[in-house]
């Protein structure tokens, strides 16, 4: 195994790893993404893969579909004010979106 990959194999070992990751970005806050293989996987939010029906998104059909129906569900909660806004709660929920998820914690990624 090359010299800067380190195998994980419990949360001490991944404990070890994080603490040298940290030496090395200075402290900075460091995003995770959640695949098993991160190297081969090509980075692509969901609305630009295909769908269930092996068809593409449409993704414009898809955001304003969900505004419709979300815009009378939100009740006393603030409404979005803009489309970047409204990406955020549809992928909230779960619709595909050109966003990706990223966290800050590895054992969520």
């Amino acid at each position: 195994m090359p010299a800067e990959q380190t195998e994980i194999t419990c949360l001490a070992s991944l404990e070890e790893a994080l603490d040298e990751l940290r030496l090395a970005f200075d402290g900075e806050a460091m995003w995770w993404r959640g695949h098993a293989d991160a190297a081969n996987w090509v980075l692509r939010s969901l609305v630009f893969r295909k769908g269930r029906n092996g068809q593409p998104y449409n993704e414009v059909a898809l955001i304003n579909n969900f505004q419709i129906r979300a815009y009378g569900r939100l009740g006393h909660r603030l409404k979005p004010c803009s489309d970047l806004e409204w990406l955020f709660l549809a992928q909230h929920y779960g619709l595909p979106t050109r966003l990706l998820d990223w966290t800050e914690s590895p054992l969520v990624a």
